[in-house]
């Protein structure tokens, strides 16, 4: 695709088969719910950089 879209894989079949070789540089695994509460938080624009610090398990 010309617009190089990221996407998100979830699944607790992760945590038994690496699918890594099925995606590209573009693609995030993530085999866990907390996994994924955190890269939202990380990622999200609005997000302070408190709430960043403390999804990435820094000390404020």
């Amino acid at each position: 695709m010309p617009q190089s879209p990221l996407v998100l894989v979830g699944s607790r079949l992760l945590n038994k088969h690496d699918l890594s070789a099925s995606g590209s540089s573009r693609t995030i695994f993530i085999n866990h719910i907390q996994a994924f509460k955190d890269w939202l938080l990380i990622n999200n624009k609005e997000s302070s950089t408190q709430d960043k610090m403390l999804a990435m398990g820094e000390e404020i």
